[in-house]
Parts: structure tokens; C-alpha cells; sequence
């Protein structure tokens, strides 16, 4: 059985498909740890976003910012 996971990330849509090989409490475990994580990146590194990290950088010119934007 394949599993999808849809919703909008950084002004795009974003689809998961996993073909789980696992019971499926890890594998939507997984999906929800894979839906977090880019939840997470976008709230550092979206351009979309006003109170993200880089639209801070990009509006102030310079910042401080977390090892995850740094990167």
C-alpha cells in the first residue's frame, strides 16, 4: 500500500510517497517526521515568509542565524 502526504511548503506543493515496508503507525510516523521537518526549514528559510530567518537576513542586511540557515 502506498501512503501520500500533500500540503504546501515555500510557495510550492510538496507530495510524500512512502511505500512502507513497516507497520503502518511507523510509517505514517514517518510522514508526519518528514512533514514536521520541512515545516521547520521553511519557517528558517522561506522567502515567502516575513518572520522567517532569511527574510529577517535578507531585510536587515545582516543577522544572526542558526547553524540550520548557515548551512
Amino acid at each position: 500500500m502506498t501512503m501520500r502526504r500533500e500540503f504546501r511548503a515555500m510557495g510550492t506543493d510538496v507530495l510524500l510517497v512512502l511505500h512502507p515496508i513497516v507497520d503502518d503507525d511507523r510509517a505514517h510516523a514517518a510522514l508526519d517526521g518528514a512533514h514536521e521537518e520541512i515545516t521547520r526549514i521553511e519557517r528558517l528559510a522561506s522567502r515567502f515568509g516575513p518572520s522567517s530567518e532569511l527574510s529577517l537576513l535578507n531585510a536587515a542586511g545582516e543577522a544572526e542565524v542558526s547553524t540550520d540557515l548557515l548551512r
